[in-house]
Order: C-alpha cells, then structure tokens, then sequence
C-alpha cells in the first residue's frame, strides 16, 4: 500500500513545496510476520531532527524485532510515545518476558549562525548551538503474562554524545537514568484490576564536568557550596550511584535518594453490572525527569475518581469525573506575607459529567455535559506586599457543551 503527495504552498509570497513519499508492506507466512513502513518527506533537513521515518519488523509470536523508528510501549512514567531510531526487541513467553530498545531519540545538529537581512542596513545574526546527539537503552524483563498477575522491572539509560574542548562547549551534555517497578493484579477477566508503577530518576545536566571523588567533596564542603550532611551523603552512595550515573555537582537533584525525584502510582478499577469505576492516587516529585517520556507533569500529588454507568440496554450513558491535585511536593515554595510564611501550595480540582443518548433506531446521538475547572491557592490577593499579591490564585471555569452526531 503506498500513497504519495505533492503540495504547494503560497503565503505571502513565501513558496513551499511539500512532497511525500508513504509506503507500507506486510506478508506472512504461518506464524511469521513481517511489516515494513517507509515515509519520505522533503521536509527532511540536517539542520533540524528526522523527518522520515523507516521500520522493518520481524514477528515470529514469542519474538519481534524491529529495525528503525519505532515507538515502544513501556510503563508510562518512563517511555511513553518517544521515537526510537534504532532496535527494539521483545521476547514474549507468557511467564517471563523482555521488552528491549536501543537507539537515538535525538539527532545531532551541528551549530550555525543564522543571517537575516532585514533591510539595507540592518542585519541580524543568531547563533544556534548544537543538539547533541542522545543515545538511549531501555529493558524491562517482566514475569507473569498479565491476564491476572504481571511485576515489571524497568532500566532505562540516555547519555548525549559530545566531544571536549570544541564549540560543542556552548550545550551542556546530559545524562538520564530511572529505575522503575510496575505490577498489574487483575480478576475475573479483569474486571477487578489493581495496578501501580514507580520510578526513581537520577539527571545530570553537564556531565562535561569531572565526577564526584572523597576529596572534591570534601572541598566543596570547605567551600560552602554543599551542606556537611549533603557531602556525608555523596561520599556514602558514591560508589553504588556512580555505578549508573555521573555524580557531579550537575545532578539534580544533587543528593537523589528522596521523593523529590521519585514518582509512584496505584490505581483499582471495577467493572460490573454496568458500570466502570475506577480510581487513581498519584504522585510525581518536582525533580523527577524521564527522557523518554516528555508530556509527565511533575510537582503533582493528589487523586481522581472516573465512573461510568451503561442504562437502558446500552442506550444511555452518564458519566463523571473528579480529580484534586496539588503542586509544591517537596513543601520548598514558600512566600513571606503580612500574615507570617505561607506554603504557596496550588490545588487543582477539575469535575466533568455528561450524560450521551444513543437511541436504537436510525437517529442522531445526543450528549448534554458539564465541567468545572477550579484553581486556587492560600495567598491573600489583597496582602499589601504587591510581589505577594501578585502570586495570588484563584480561578473559576464552567463549561457547558451539547454535541450531536449522525
């Protein structure tokens, strides 16, 4: 199957064009599988990251492997929609199993000054500084086949490519590990469902400079640039964290046994008589950062509450939603007031009902709904500090929507 497209584009006197290239193939043979996608664009550049895409996938039912851009599914908290150009592997046995990938998310781009004429007279230039090229390995072995029991253990490892004492100097090169753990305890079909996932991050953002050694510790002690327990600390883990990690003075955060950097979810979910009703707890740390997973929100904790009720043989549903979350986890953001210190903790609450018709003729579908959007926090917006009143939250949103289609 293959389409391919032409496009011009003219806005304000500005042309271009567009050519596309799509082409998938797909042939098996008994339990042998195998997928091939190809997209060109002429949108591919080497000053920017890959346009094109291309994959060649074996599947032979208790393994697969894949050559190219693949997008591989992993616990959410680590590796969720990230493009991987590069192998990925899985060994599916049912009681024990291995989902593998390795390759670039990030594509080198070399430095440029970019020169723009703005008339006669007047130029600009703007330097653009290189994108290093970032490598990433994730692994996660795995026991159970899911249907009622699955544990999960999951590495992931990215590291940017950089060379020293050139102009790549002006990015800083980084380092990303997270360790994580995810279990899934399902019944009857998995109408009783109860899942959860953690993981701990370890991020350096320039790992240019030397690592941590017993004396560079203690000099930076000396120095005042990290407390005495801190320092007590970084000499004490030192030989297990430099096992995964460069541990410098980059590392955030500097000291990473602790929930700032940690994130953890559980979740039970029921499935009967109609009804589907589940609920979350979350908790994401302000320092937390998986580069595999870029839309996580962090600096979260708080709770939803989805249920969703099937009426009249299928014909009416009416659902709802609530979710409270907070911000400031680790309890650091704190404002002085007239009133004394304040924790600048911001509670999110959002509320979603609708109630949708699907009558069993040849009619049109209907659904009424509404949703609150609410958020606030402690700051008194008429605290006489301008800078405190400034900071002062309180938000309302009410949404109101009827849809039909036919």
């Amino acid at each position: 199957n293959a389409q391919a497209e032409g496009r011009n584009e003219n806005i304000k006197g500005a042309t271009t064009q567009y050519k596309r290239l799509n082409a998938r193939v797909n042939a098996s043979y008994g339990i042998l599988k195998t997928t091939g996608n190809l997209q060109l664009t002429s949108e591919e550049q080497t000053d920017r990251q890959p346009q094109n895409r291309y994959f060649f996938g074996l599947d032979a039912k208790y393994v697969r492997v894949g050559i190219g851009d693949a997008y591989p599914r992993f616990p959410s908290a680590v590796m969720d929609g990230r493009r991987v150009r590069g192998v990925t592997a899985d060994l599916l046995l049912g009681p024990f199993n291995v989902n593998y990938a390795n390759g670039e998310i990030v594509r080198r781009v070399d430095s440029d000054t970019i020169v723009q004429i703005v008339n006669d007279t007047l130029t600009t230039r703007t330097f653009r500084a290189p994108t290093f090229k970032r490598n990433l390995t994730i692994l996660r072995p795995s026991f159970g086949k899911g249907e009622n029991f699955q544990l999960g253990l999951t590495y992931l490892k990215s590291v940017d490519e950089y060379a020293k004492g050139t102009i790549d100097s002006t990015t800083k090169p980084q380092e990303n590990v997270v360790l994580g753990t995810d279990a899934v305890i399902a019944f009857d079909d998995h109408r009783f469902e109860i899942t959860g996932q953690t993981s701990l991050s370890l991020n350096n953002v320039d790992i240019s400079v030397p690592q941590y050694e017993p004396d560079s510790v203690d000099a930076a002690v000396t120095r005042g640039s990290i407390s005495t327990s801190d320092g007590n600390n970084i000499k004490k883990y030192l030989p297990i964290i430099s096992k995964l990690i460069l541990w410098n003075e980059n590392l955030q955060p500097l000291y990473p046994i602790g929930l700032t950097s940690l994130v953890y979810e559980a979740g039970l979910a029921l499935n009967y008589f109609g009804n589907y009703l589940k609920g979350s707890y979350v908790y994401h740390g302000a320092d937390y950062i998986s580069v595999g997973t870029t839309a996580l929100r962090r600096d979260v904790k708080g709770f939803n509450v989805f249920d969703r009720m099937r009426l009249f043989e299928n014909r009416v549903f009416l659902t709802g939603s609530y979710e409270r979350l907070q911000n400031n986890t680790s309890g650091r953001d704190t404002i002085l007031t007239t009133a004394g210190k304040v924790q600048l903790t911001t509670t999110y609450q959002t509320i979603n009902t609708s109630l949708s018709y699907y009558p069993s003729t040849n009619m049109p579908n209907i659904t009424l709904g509404y949703g609150v959007n609410k958020n606030s926090n402690p700051v008194n917006p008429n605290d006489s500090i301008a800078a405190v009143a400034a900071r002062a939250i309180d938000e309302n949103t009410d949404r109101y929507f009827l849809q039909s289609t036919y």
